[in-house]
């Protein structure tokens, strides 16, 4: 099975203990990075050097598996515990893709590029001890904007988005929505090969990413479930001093997607929100209030994430339930057309040998009476072949 493994990057690489021994001066690095200082190619080529040496050592295979995890970046403990359909597989099989998903942030950055690299060495030998090495094929770093979430976010960011915003709202309104825009992007690339699973590696990174995760793998598996490909969605994560990947799978649930975007839709229009007697009872969570006293609502968080995925999806394709009612009502109207065509079919050959006046006008008027409702009939079976997706 096809295997996208989306890994959250966080600051781990910079403090585990096989860059301990870096050859430079890791807490000016750290300093600068804080400080949003961009550090330049030669300090990214020597600290991904001394972090490969570091790993290097770590991964011996004479040494405890459980050690070297415990001294390795978050991202690739997690990963070097994926499980492996063969035990002789290796742990990133060759049509696995891992997408490293990391803030528009300076350390954010730095951090992915980072992992990337120690991920493609070649210099430890991954066969004996379990190290998640990639081919650079297999490696995509994506960066997500909007992910800040301190009240001391950069100012810049706010400006570029048009909105005086604080960085709550800047990652509920914006971050939320380059989230799901990236996460789309890797499943429309797994569906393309026919599905299979999307894991949502959430050890490292932004701690509120993870219900966001979360929410979204439930939301992409109900998505799947309406289309005909496969997909599986999981989350894992590894806790800082255990040695057993937890896996957590998204509930195999189903959503009427033609009904609640319509709502959200008309939140859409402006920044006046909409009514809550325009809000459906079961919907209340997608909503909150403008104000704590205001009777005019906007989209939530999670109203904000279903409406980011609306937006590439067929959101107004009509349910499963209703899509097999439909059918029905399809074969009932073609099998009716099928017995009125027969019917003018046989009242035009009695037409071509009736003689009496009387009744060949009866059979005309008949005839008249049948084609009006084949017309009709026509009209409401396109209608039908358009909603089914029958016509192009």
């Amino acid at each position: 099975m096809n295997r996208t493994i989306i890994t959250h990057i966080g600051t781990s690489a910079l403090t585990c203990v096989a860059l301990q021994d870096a050859q430079f001066d890791l807490g000016m690095l750290r300093d600068n990075l804080l400080s949003n200082v961009e550090p330049s190619q030669n300090t990214l080529a020597q600290c991904s050097r001394d972090l490969e040496r570091g790993l290097r050592s770590s991964w011996n295979p004479v040494y405890d598996p459980d050690q070297r995890r415990r001294e390795s970046p978050a991202e690739i403990a997690s990963l070097s515990l994926l499980p492996k359909e063969q035990p002789n597989d290796p742990i990133i099989r060759p049509d696995d893709r891992v997408i490293l998903l990391h803030s528009d942030t300076t350390d954010g950055r730095f951090c992915a590029a980072l992992i990337a690299a120690v991920l493609k060495t070649t210099e430890i030998p991954t066969s004996t001890n379990g190290y998640p090495v990639c081919t650079p094929e297999q490696i995509e770093v994506v960066q997500v904007n909007g992910l800040r979430v301190s009240d001391s976010g950069n100012a810049q960011d706010t400006v570029s988005v048009g909105a005086a915003l604080g960085t709550a709202d800047l990652f509920v309104r914006h971050g939320l929505v380059s989230y799901v825009e990236r996460v789309w992007d890797t499943y429309v690339n797994l569906d393309k090969k026919g599905g299979g699973k999307l894991i949502f590696n959430i050890t490292a990174g932004y701690k509120g990413m993870i219900p966001i995760a979360r929410d979204l793998a439930l939301l992409l598996g109900a998505y799947a479930r309406t289309t005909e490909h496969t997909l599986i969605t999981e989350l894992c994560y590894l806790y800082e001093d255990s040695n057993t990947l937890i896996r957590y799978a998204a509930l195999p649930v189903l959503l009427d997607w033609s009904v609640i975007p319509e709502e959200l839709l008309r939140a859409a229009g402006g920044p006046s929100g909409i009514d809550s007697n325009q809000i459906g009872a079961d919907h209340t969570m997608l909503f909150e209030r403008l104000s704590p006293l205001s009777p005019r609502h906007r989209r939530s968080a999670i109203g904000e994430l279903v409406w980011a995925l609306c937006q590439h999806i067929d959101y107004r394709k009509i349910s499963i339930q209703e899509r097999i009612r439909l059918k029905e009502e399809y074969t009932e109207l073609l099998r009716e057309y099928y017995v009125r065509s027969e019917k003018i079919r046989r009242i035009r050959m009695q037409l071509a040998i009736e003689i009496n006046v009387l009744v060949k006008y009866q059979l005309e008027e008949q005839q008249k009476d049948e084609e009006v409702i084949i017309t009709q009939l026509e009209s409401k079976l396109q209608r039908r072949e358009e909603i089914l997706g029958f016509r192009k």
